[in-house]
């Protein structure tokens, strides 16, 4: 590897040549370390520097405990000092290039831009595109309402696009044509971020990969989640919780969710006035292309990854474990809604026990219905938008996972080699071909809008023939898939 020195408006930044040729920079900050009096506040601009920032290894991610579901946490150091982005570009010139800017997951209190799997050296080589890594603040460090602020993840976020704006030319990006991507709690902050006006003009294209912040919370429970955490970690009052080192609140956060809802995203402020889906649906949300998709077994990652062949459930226990695990409106009609799934999944010769029923439900219920409501409601105004179902199904754990969680991940960035992932992709020229064809469609949507990539049919966009790029061994365009499961919901 060869060392790279670029100019920016921060000060020198030194990179490195990549393994395929390309310019690589890591570590860099997009604003000011979040500590002291600026925990649980919005980010504020990164000093500039003098001699030369070394931009040759990843930072620390933001603070976080660990997962049982390997991969969700992240590898390496955590630390609270963690608002630094990585980018990966063809070249350091002045081709102005689209910009893809990627937002993990991890059910917003997990994971990292360290992660093999988000190396975006080949995706941006293959698209001839500037791809950017980025962390943002995690769990009750991100989400807590502290005095009148909330959502100071979202506002990382933010504040990434906006250093993309001022800095990204000088690392052969379009400032102009920027695509916000990402996956699982990831994607659920693009659907969050189409919901805030604080953000609209900062990028003009989204995709957003099985999420869509469809269950995000009030402004009432942002407030009680602070109130909550600050009795776990004993002080008297939320706006103590800056005096309380960063361990223990993490240590404590799961027991204050326990209490409220999950860390997230809240609605019911000036920063964000409405759910993300009703500002879609008042036709306020910002005019940009939307892919947006899922995987058909989602919940299966969670499910069968550590007991790939769970006891069998009678009809009577899974109606039960349903009752368990969606809301109360639905309750009298789960008995409908598991017939309708039994027949369709046998139809289409596909596992239908109680258990595989179990799972489709709770994906569509937690992933696809979601992203399609969301999507609906942003094409219900012009604006173009465009579904995909992922259906290759992992070889690991005997089959056990299907088309689960995750698992288009590393084909969208090429990282199929990736540790683990010959183990969780497969290998063969079918996983080296999808790879392919999934970059290309995601760096073409980057470019122009459309995702016409280069072994597809056309792609039209979402319309009441519910067009639906099928994402396989053999891709295809389908129309209404999965239709009598969808139906049945609403």
């Amino acid at each position: 590897m060869s060392d790279i020195k670029i100019e920016t408006g921060l000060g020198a930044i030194r990179g490195t040549t990549g393994p395929s040729e390309g310019q690589i920079f890591l570590g860099i900050p997009f604003a000011a370390p979040p500590v002291g009096d600026l925990r649980f506040r919005h980010p504020i601009p990164p000093d500039g520097w003098s001699g030369v920032l070394e931009a040759t290894t990843y930072r620390a991610s933001a603070p976080q405990g660990q997962s049982v579901t390997p991969g969700m946490a992240a590898e390496g150091a955590i630390a609270e000092d963690c608002l630094y982005l990585n980018v990966f570009t063809p070249g350091c010139d002045a081709q102005r290039r689209p910009v893809m800017v990627w937002i993990h997951g991890g059910a917003f209190t997990l994971g990292g831009a360290s992660a093999p799997i988000y190396d975006g050296e080949r995706l941006s080589q293959l698209g001839d595109v500037v791809v950017v890594t980025i962390n943002y603040r995690l769990g009750a460090l991100g989400f807590a309402r502290i005095d009148t602020e909330a959502n100071h993840a979202l506002y990382d976020m933010i504040a990434a696009l906006d250093w993309v704006h001022e800095h990204i030319e000088a690392f052969g990006g379009d400032p102009e044509c920027v695509t916000i991507f990402g996956e699982s709690a990831g994607a659920a902050a693009i659907a969050a971020l189409l919901g805030m006006p604080d953000a609209d003009g900062k990028y003009h294209r989204a995709i957003a990969q099985s999420g869509a912040a469809a269950r995000i919370g009030s402004h009432e429970d942002g407030i009680a989640l602070a109130d909550a955490l600050a009795r776990s970690v004993g002080v008297d009052s939320s706006a103590a919780l800056r005096r309380v080192p960063w361990e223990k609140i993490v240590a404590a956060q799961g027991t204050a969710a326990g209490e409220v809802r999950a860390w997230g995203p809240v609605f019911g402020t000036d920063e964000m006035p409405d759910p993300p889906h009703e500002r879609a649906r008042s036709g306020h949300a910002p005019d940009v292309p939307l892919l947006i998709g899922t995987n058909r077994d989602e919940v299966r990652l969670f499910t069968r990854m550590a007991k790939p062949d769970p006891t069998p459930i009678d009809d009577t226990t899974l109606i039960d474990r349903l009752k368990q695990q969606t809301e109360a409106a639905l309750h009298a009609r789960l008995d409908t809604i598991v017939e309708v799934y039994r027949t369709s999944r046998s139809s289409r010769r596909l596992p239908h026990t109680n258990r595989d029923l179990e799972d489709a439900i709770l994906s569509d219920y937690r992933f696809r219905l979601p992203c399609l409501d969301l999507l609906e409601a942003h094409t219900a105004h012009g604006r173009a938008g465009f579904n995909y179902l992922f259906t290759l199904e992992s070889p690991a754990r005997r089959g056990a996972l299907g088309a689960c969680h995750a698992l288009e991940i590393p084909f969208v960035f090429g990282t199929t080699d990736a540790p683990t992932q010959d183990r969780f992709c497969g290998t063969g020229e079918h996983v080296d071909r999808l790879s392919r064809i999934m970059m290309e469609t995601w760096t073409a949507f980057a470019r122009n809008g459309s995702p016409d990539g280069e072994g597809l049919p056309a792609w039209p966009c979402f319309s009441t023939a519910r067009e639906t790029m099928i994402f396989g061994t053999n891709s295809a365009l389908a129309l209404a898939p999965l239709d009598a499961e969808r139906k049945v919901w609403t």
